[in-house]
């Protein structure tokens, strides 16, 4: 472990007068221009189901202006898919990553919405795509990203392609019922095993034609793999960091990081090496320290740190996570720090 959980700094609590009873998974963007830095993270009010709202801190501000109000259009030319597209970020609304795309100079998100009313057994969530507009407060979602019948919570692709072709993470699941205990759990798509992060090269963002096991648990914090966290951040030395999310068997949530690199000849995309330990992982005081506030009603749960924010300012990473449901911390580390600590990987 690199840091301890307790310097986690909240930035972004519930508002109560707003009727929030959590706030967490933060989004964020650091305007190049401004230097003004946007968080948009998940605002979850009584009736459990989640939206979006907007935060601005301006530059060498480190207060953010939250509760900024977030406009979704869907508008990608196909209106059954628009529909279905609809329907599923008005049930929930989860995750936005910002993301840039290969050879276009739009800012993006991905955002996740679910097929099925929120935390209903056997629900199924998507990942779509969409273009954030010069007000920063409208978000237009322009493509579908998951495959038919796949929870799929966060499909993250790479700022550069590889070989012509872009190149798309993802974690595909299904549940898996257990009709003894009355309870399902979420499962390798292709495997029925612990989740994996997967990568695919495709032409375009919308098909996976060979998705591939990139990243799969392998320690004990991370007996399963609970998804990509921001888009990764190309080094230097043209290799990229992944940080993610992993899982262990008591349900703490705590934060990882791999390098990958990709092969020149075959294209293929394979881990070099990984932290063995956790970055971050939640302890019995950080969940004591935002376990509860007054207007919550209990909602939230316990041992998560999640991140989907991750910026590279010179030789030092800066994260943006949520906090037991409850709350948006954030945190720094030495890129050096970070890439000293992974142990190597056999390709």
């Amino acid at each position: 472990m690199l840091i301890s959980a307790d310097h986690i700094k909240p930035v972004i609590r519930p508002n109560e007068k707003r009727g929030e009873l959590g706030v967490f998974n933060p989004g964020g963007w650091s305007d190049p221009r401004s230097g003004a830095n946007y968080l948009l993270y998940r605002v979850a009010d009584r009736s459990k189901a989640t939206h979006l709202a907007l935060a601005i801190a301006a530059h060498n501000d480190a207060h953010f202006e939250t509760g900024l109000p977030v406009n979704i259009e869907v508008a990608t030319g196909n209106a059954q898919q628009d529909t279905f597209i609809r329907s599923a970020l008005r049930r929930s609304t989860e995750d936005a990553r910002y993301l840039t795309l290969p050879n276009d100079d739009s800012l993006y998100v991905s955002l996740v919405g679910l097929c099925y009313p929120p935390y209903a057994t056997g629900q199924v969530a998507v990942s779509v795509l969409a273009k954030v507009l010069n007000d920063h407060q409208t978000l237009r979602v322009v493509e579908l990203l998951t495959p038919d019948e796949r929870d799929d919570r966060g499909v993250v692709p790479l700022p550069q392609k590889v070989g012509e072709q872009f190149v798309l993470l993802s974690r595909p699941q299904r549940p898996l019922t257990d009709q003894g205990l009355k309870q399902t759990r979420y499962v390798d798509w292709y495997t029925g095993n612990a989740s994996s992060i997967y990568y695919t090269r495709t032409t375009d963002l919308t098909t996976r034609p060979n998705d591939r096991p990139l990243l799969c648990p392998a320690r004990e914090w991370e007996q399963s793999i609970g998804g990509v966290g921001p888009q990764p951040i190309l080094l230097r030395d043209g290799r990229w960091l992944i940080i993610y999310v992993g899982k262990s068997e008591h349900l703490h949530y705590s934060v990882g990081a791999a390098v990958v690199e990709r092969d020149p000849i075959t294209f293929e995309i394979f881990v070099l090496a990984r932290t063995p330990e956790p970055i971050v992982t939640p302890n019995e005081t950080f969940n004591r320290r935002y376990r509860k506030a007054s207007a919550s009603g209990g909602f939230g749960t316990n041992n998560v740190i999640f991140p989907e924010t991750c910026f590279l300012n010179k030789d030092t990473l800066i994260f943006y996570v949520g906090c037991n449901d409850r709350a948006v911390g954030e945190f720094s580390l030495p890129l050096k720090e970070v890439l000293d600590s992974m142990d190597a990987c056999t390709p």
